[in-house]
């Protein structure tokens, strides 16, 4: 199992889209969401890609984010080869954390999440 740090804590009061995760031969990923604020509003969901370029949400992944806490996508599964962390703000203000674990192969070269540097 890898551990990863998809989002350090960012401002959660606009869109925000994480880095891609590619998940090459890997099936299974853990991915739990932290908000933290005073409440923030809106909707956070999976997309998938074939090309980097071109995203589509991933079906059933999208989750209302009514109140601070955590929010889990346990046992990730798609045939995709890249996702991200979509985040559409609605209202409130606070910040986002996102971390994950990935199961069975080691993550790809051509993960990019980076996107976000480590604190």
């Amino acid at each position: 199992m890898l551990a990863f740090t998809w989002l350090p804590s960012v401002d959660a009061s606009s869109d925000v889209n994480s880095g891609i995760l590619s998940l090459g031969d890997n099936y299974r990923a853990y991915i739990q969401t932290t908000f933290t604020g005073v409440d923030v509003e809106g909707t956070l969901k999976l997309q998938a890609s074939i090309d980097k370029v071109t995203w589509v949400d991933v079906q059933n992944s999208s989750q209302a984010v009514t109140a601070s806490g955590n929010y889990v996508y346990d046992d990730v599964d798609t045939a995709a080869p890249y996702i991200r962390l979509a985040w559409t703000y609605t209202s409130g203000t606070g910040n986002i954390t996102s971390k994950g674990y990935v199961k069975d192969l080691s993550l790809s070269s051509q993960s990019e999440l980076s996107k976000y540097p480590a604190p």
